[in-house]
């Protein structure tokens, strides 16, 4: 048995990245009747195909000297495109959602590169914590040589990855470790570190005092929990910065934060800036002043996830905003799990990579280096090499 020794209060803090891609849309969540596997990344078919992501070219040295992290610092050392072919399967909770798919087309990359044959399993949405551990079931009854996993639990899963690992399979996760000393190696990345960042901008932004909102999409999600936690945590070195309204709701959709807006306004008309957990709730902001006319105020999120969102950046709307780099995730997670099934032994059992800090001040840097899509592909965000727009 492995003896990895877990820090179990800093492991459920990576629960927060995951959920990320819950954040996306809970309204996807739900149970799915389907229960394919896919190779190379297809969610729709059993057929092996060549991954069609449209990826963009990202000049590293470039990024770096910009300031974004150089995620070629967090690849498995002498990890050949000439090794002998692999077998991983990826468990992921669903593969619908924009940063999910970013997740599997920077797998299904990977793969290509490294001689690896992938098969997603996709359990169609979160709440199918059992349908993942029987794809879990099937995949070591398969005799894959690796199994990484997003997992719809941190806890559901340790059994299965016991079996796999008496059996001699590497097993790995992205974004969520599971409480599991039988697991090889994790990749995750803090939440609420992104909010205290984004909160401490913000404040500056508005000069250290005054009325803020709080307007939080995934209600009782780790995107909501984590990201609300890292918002308050930050608020306490800001005693004249004072959240007068919270409203948490169920999706991430900007009809609920304009809703929202509108009842925190009722109350209190003179906001000075409104903290969300995405930048996707912007709009919904915007719209709300507008109709209030009032001006502006600055706001915070997680993203961006669209074209739209990057002019919100631009604009000085969204002063910060950061991205995980869930496409360079799944790459370096079929990477790592390539290299432990060569032989290579990572240094810990867990790899925290850092995220993007994006705001109007760098968003061009971002786009010009391609920093920006080591988080999302050019046909996810809508816009950049391939489509039928810049960014």
């Amino acid at each position: 048995m492995k003896q990895l020794i877990w820090n179990r209060g800093r492991l459920w803090a990576l629960a927060l990245f995951a959920g990320l891609a819950l954040a996306v849309g809970l309204s996807a969540c739900g149970s799915s009747d389907s229960s394919d596997s896919s190779t190379t990344g297809s969610s729709e078919s059993s057929e092996t195909t060549e991954s069609t992501a449209e990826t963009a070219t990202i000049d590293e040295a470039a990024a770096k000297a910009a300031g974004f992290p150089n995620y070629a610092e967090f690849s498995p050392p002498d990890l050949s495109t000439s090794r002998p072919e692999s077998r991983i399967a990826f468990l992921m909770p669903e593969t619908v959602q924009t940063l999910q798919r970013a997740i599997v087309e920077g797998a299904e990359a990977a793969a290509d590169k490294y001689n690896v044959e992938l098969t997603v399993f996709d359990a169609g949405g979160y709440a199918n914590v059992t349908k993942q551990v029987g794809q879990f079931e099937t995949a070591i009854g398969q005799g894959f040589d690796g199994i990484t996993m997003l997992p719809a639990s941190p806890t559901s899963l340790n059994a299965q990855i016991k079996q796999a690992s008496d059996k001699g399979i590497t097993v790995t996760a992205n974004l969520i470790p599971p409480e599991s000393e039988d697991l090889d190696f994790a990749i995750f990345d803090s939440l609420t570190a992104e909010a205290e960042i984004s909160t401490a901008v913000l404040a500056e932004e508005i000069g250290e005092e005054g009325e803020v909102f709080g307007l939080f999409g995934g209600e009782g999600s780790a995107p909501n929990i984590f990201y609300v936690k890292g918002v308050l945590n930050a608020l306490k070195k800001f005693p004249k910065i004072e959240m007068v309204y919270r409203k948490d709701f169920p999706a991430f959709n900007p009809a609920e934060a304009q809703t929202a807006m509108e009842d925190a306004l009722a109350a209190h008309p003179d906001v000075n800036a409104v903290i969300t957990n995405a930048t996707s709730l912007n709009p919904g902001v915007q719209r709300a002043l507008q109709s209030a006319g009032l001006e502006s105020v600055p706001t915070i999120g997680i993203g961006p996830n669209t074209k739209p969102e990057i002019e919100g950046i631009r604009s000085g709307q969204i002063v910060s905003a950061t991205l995980p780099a869930f496409y360079k995730s799944g790459e370096l997670i079929i990477e790592w799990t390539a290299a432990i099934i060569d032989g290579t032994k990572p240094k810990a059992p867990l790899m925290e990579i850092p995220f993007l800090e994006l705001s109007p001040a760098n968003i061009e840097d971002a786009i010009s280096t391609g920093a920006i899509y080591y988080g999302l592909t050019p046909a996810q965000l809508g816009c950049g090499p391939g489509e039928s727009e810049e960014c």
